[in-house]
């Protein structure tokens, strides 16, 4: 009985978000088939629960399944026909070349292998994930609960409707109950393993869209060893199989800034402009996310998607017009994102953090250090992710910092540093001391970290030469 509305519930999403990324190509085709339908999937369910919820708010539109219908539908016919009207224009579409399998048959063998143990556990995990209601705080008091309020009420609101003068909604945005409403509604009631599994199918979209983007500069053997890196820490396939959302914000980080490495490798300007085009929308929906996705990503991910423009037009890789073009539509496409929600908690009072303030009374804070230092290095969470990590770091810092994987490192650094200066020096020292959300921001970033570990650990066990700083099209 699960079947129907899950294939329905994922389906429909998958193809708002695959129409999408077609017309962003344009008419330079760079995303994989595989590819295309997990990012599509990721950006079709954020922007349909974006629309979603709009629709309710302005227009009274309600959440049952006639109401998301209307907007699938809306958005479908939205989308389909500029996509059928350009078809006919649009080039078929050419696989590019993949650097060629040099690896050993007994490695392929042995990570394939290794891949079919891992693959097992995550299927064990996902059993889990479905048959055991949900049970952690933050599944029960925020996500699930606001999704079966939305569910129940077949509307927004911002109160619990047994104590209506008690916020029941924080601040956060209402991406993840609502992908919960809206399969709830397919399934006729609210059940805990249907709604539960759309964390899922994130993690494993996730993890295809490491493996290709490490696919695009690696070969086959060491791109399935980067995936399967990452679904065997033990946090992040707790995580990746649990019912909270720091997994969901993670894919939409990964992509933006994985695009953004991509366009910069890019020795084609149509092609680098594709991949740019398809980050800006990318880095548009990380506000839609969760609070830390528009309050601490996304300044750093349209900084990195300026210089990453600047540098390929100071490269004269691509025109100052096709430059300015790509940059006036991503800005629009994320105020037409950030305005309307910013608007929306302004007109509702709604605070611009989390669940607790912060502390700007700067001083250090004990024992975080210690504490952060233990996390990191000395529980299982990670295994020995971290020393591989940061040793890899300093043996081939030339390739970290110097070629186009700088935007991977830059994008972990500020995030992370900025981080430990708030543990550090402010009242969030709490969740460093109690490991809550310090393991989380690592969650956050550590598609990225496994990237980096990954591209660092093929370039030294092959001996290449770093290039040049000038050369940070190649890896």
């Amino acid at each position: 009985m699960m079947i129907l509305p899950l294939t329905i519930g994922f389906l429909l999403p998958a193809c708002v978000g695959w129409l999408l990324l077609d017309l962003v190509e344009w008419k330079v085709h760079v995303l994989e088939r595989e590819e295309k339908w997990a990012l599509g999937f990721v950006v079709g369910m954020t922007l349909s629960m974006f629309v979603a919820f709009f629709a309710n708010v302005l227009l009274g539109v309600p959440f049952t399944a006639s109401g998301f219908l209307m907007v699938f539908a809306a958005l479908l016919i939205a989308l389909g026909i500029p996509w059928v009207l350009r078809r006919k224009s649009v080039p078929p579409y050419f696989a590019p070349l993949l650097p060629a399998e040099t690896m050993p048959r007994g490695v392929r063998i042995a990570v394939m292998a290794l891949g079919a143990w891992v693959a097992v556990r995550v299927l064990l995990f996902c059993l889990t994930l479905l048959l055991v209601p949900s049970f952690f705080d933050d599944t029960t008091d925020n996500w699930n609960l606001r999704g079966k309020i939305f569910y129940l009420q077949k509307s927004f609101t911002l109160q619990f409707p047994w104590s209506p003068n008690i916020p029941g909604v924080s601040s956060y945005p209402p991406t993840v109950p609502l992908a919960k409403t809206w399969l709830a509604t397919l399934a006729g009631s609210w059940q805990e393993g249907i709604v539960n599994s759309i964390h899922f199918i994130w993690f494993i979209a996730l993890l295809l869209l490491v493996y290709w983007t490490l696919r695009r500069m690696l070969p086959m053997s060491f791109a399935l060893l980067g995936a399967i890196i990452l679904a065997s820490l033990p946090l992040e396939l707790i995580h990746g199989t649990s019912a909270y959302a720091d997994v969901f914000l993670s894919v939409h980080l990964f992509a933006s800034v994985a695009l953004l490495v991509h366009a910069l490798r890019s020795e084609d300007a149509g092609r680098a402009m594709s991949f740019l085009r398809i980050s800006g929308l990318m880095i548009a929906l990380v506000t839609f996310t969760k609070n830390e996705g528009w309050a601490l990503y996304f300044p750093v991910l349209a900084l990195l998607f300026a210089i990453t423009a600047l540098w390929l037009w100071r490269k004269k890789a691509v025109s100052p017009r096709a430059l300015i073009i790509t940059a006036l539509i991503a800005g629009g496409v994320i105020l037409a994102i950030v305005v309307p929600w910013i608007a929306f908690k302004l007109t509702n009072g709604l605070p611009f953090g989390n669940a607790k303030g912060i502390d700007l009374n700067f001083r250090w804070q004990k024992n975080v250090l210690l504490s952060v230092t233990v996390n990191t290095f000395f529980e299982g969470n990670w295994g020995l992710l971290f020393p591989l990590f940061f040793g890899l770091l300093a043996l081939r810092w030339k390739t970290a910092f110097r070629t186009s994987v700088v935007t991977l490192t830059t994008f972990f650094l500020i995030p992370y540093l900025v981080q430990m200066f708030a543990y550090l020096f402010t009242g969030l020292s709490t969740e460093a001391l109690l490991q809550t959300g310090y393991a989380r921001g690592l969650i956050h970033l550590m598609p990225v970290i496994v990237t980096i570990t990954t591209l660092l650990m093929y370039d030294l066990v092959t001996c290449r030469p770093t290039p040049p700083s000038s050369d940070i099209n190649r890896t």
